[in-house]
């Protein structure tokens, strides 16, 4: 499904909206815990973030690992469009394909961010 996605890259700045919160794995998880931004992000695990493989000898850090792929920042309402920088596609056809929509910012195409090499 990699050519149906992409990554919204937005502005740093909505850190310091009111009321945003850092996940440190996917909201919807039992075992997230959330902080208040900006002062979350340190309780996020960066490595483990941007880790290209989260295998472990130990389950449950694989567990933690794998999940930490999924953190978030949570914001209430609705990032403005105007926060929006660019995007990450996978492959041309994917970058085709945001432009036909109309999105006018700048597009990188990255396949290892979407786990294709």
């Amino acid at each position: 499904m990699h050519a149906n996605l992409c990554v919204l890259r937005i502005e740093t700045s909505v850190l310091d909206l009111k009321g945003v919160v850092i996940a440190d794995s996917n909201a919807a998880s039992k075992y997230t815990a959330f902080w208040p931004s900006p002062s979350g992000l340190g309780q996020v695990n960066g490595a483990w973030v941007s880790a290209d493989d989260w295998t472990d000898g130990d389950q449950i850090t694989q567990w933690r690992k794998a999940a930490a792929k999924c953190a978030e920042v949570l914001v209430p309402g609705a990032v403005s469009p105007d926060r929006i920088t660019g995007a990450y596609v996978s492959c041309s056809e994917s970058q085709q394909t945001l432009i036909g929509v109309g999105f006018n910012k700048s597009i990188t195409i990255n396949p290892h961010m979407f786990f294709r090499g």
